[in-house]
């Protein structure tokens, strides 16, 4: 019995070693664009425990609309995962570039960060969710300090919208 789980875990360490040799060459293979060979080693890696790192870093560069479906299911399969939190910011900079902001509503979740909170108000004026967005305006105006570029736009459309009071 002792040999056979000494057999096992022998086996496991190399299975181990293979798919941590490929892996670093799937990584190789992304950084110097060798798209086909990327796709071929990442086929082989998907029960490595490491496979969403990988995945990640295919996710996180090369913006393009063809992947924001698959942004979305990652973020969905690895909501736990650190690195997710930097695909999702990643990815809402960039939306948020692009004025995408059909794209930043699906991809959002609440954020510490005000630029992106701006942004988000922004996504949902331009939305037809004026309400929405308005309800949420206050607090980030009321801060007492300046705020990033990327409010301008909320704060203008709340002014215009007359939901700027003497109370504030």
């Amino acid at each position: 019995m002792l040999l056979s789980t000494q057999i096992g875990a022998k086996n496991d360490a190399a299975i181990y070693a293979e798919q941590r040799s490929k892996f670093i060459a799937a990584e190789k293979a992304l950084k110097r664009g060798k798209i086909s060979q990327y796709q071929a080693l990442r086929k082989e890696l998907e029960d490595y425990p490491l496979y969403p790192y990988l995945e990640y870093r295919e996710l996180r560069y090369g913006f393009s609309s063809k992947k924001l479906p698959r942004v979305k299911k990652y973020l969905e399969t690895h909501p736990d995962i650190p690195i997710s939190h930097l695909l999702r910011t990643a990815w809402l900079n960039h939306l948020a570039a692009k004025k995408k902001w059909g794209d930043y509503l699906a991809l959002y979740t609440p954020q510490s960060s005000i630029k992106r909170q701006c942004n988000y108000l922004r996504a949902l004026i331009n939305n037809g969710q004026q309400e929405k967005a308005f309800k949420r305006v206050a607090p980030i105006w009321s801060y007492g300090g300046s705020r990033p570029d990327d409010c301008t736009p909320v704060f203008k459309a709340w002014r215009k919208a007359g939901k700027l009071t003497g109370k504030l």
